[in-house]
């Protein structure tokens, strides 16, 4: 009698995800290198773009959060800290306010610019009751102003 061979097809994929996670591993490893190799590269940077500033006199003080650098646990990605460069705070040219609040009111600030002869008051014309396009007597339709 003649047996047949039945392949172990859980012994293959075992191999296979031992495989897969081995190359993980790796994977993992090599990101870890190139994530030391940019921190010191950034600390570069970071110490140029300072020197950079301190030379131009204007002192920016620049925060660094760095990641983790302890190892990893499986299934977890390391990432890299976040990169914050504070910058002063420069007013926007085209929101200046041109109406300056003064420390007097006005109702109290009119009558002494009077008093000073700074400011001389003038009778106002007397309008017409009505502008000549409009009709006193017209519907709301008719002067396009409601329903």
């Amino acid at each position: 009698m003649v047996s047949k061979v039945i392949p172990d097809t859980h012994l293959e994929q075992r191999t296979m995800s031992q495989d897969m996670m081995d190359e993980l591993r790796k994977s993992q490893e090599a990101l870890k290198e190139e994530l030391n190799i940019l921190k010191i590269q950034m600390g570069w940077v970071m110490e140029t773009l300072q020197a950079l500033f301190r030379k131009e006199g204007h002192p920016i003080p620049i925060v660094v959060t760095e990641g983790a650098t302890t190892p990893h646990p499986s299934g977890v990605t390391p990432s890299q800290g976040k990169f914050y460069v504070t910058t002063p705070h420069l007013p926007n040219k085209g929101s200046k306010n041109h109406n300056v609040p003064i420390p007097v009111p006005y109702s109290k600030l009119y009558p002494q610019l009077i008093q000073k002869t700074l400011v001389t008051p003038r009778a106002l014309t007397p309008t017409s009751p009505y502008l000549p396009w409009y009709n006193p007597n017209a519907g709301a339709k008719q002067r396009g102003s409601g329903t």
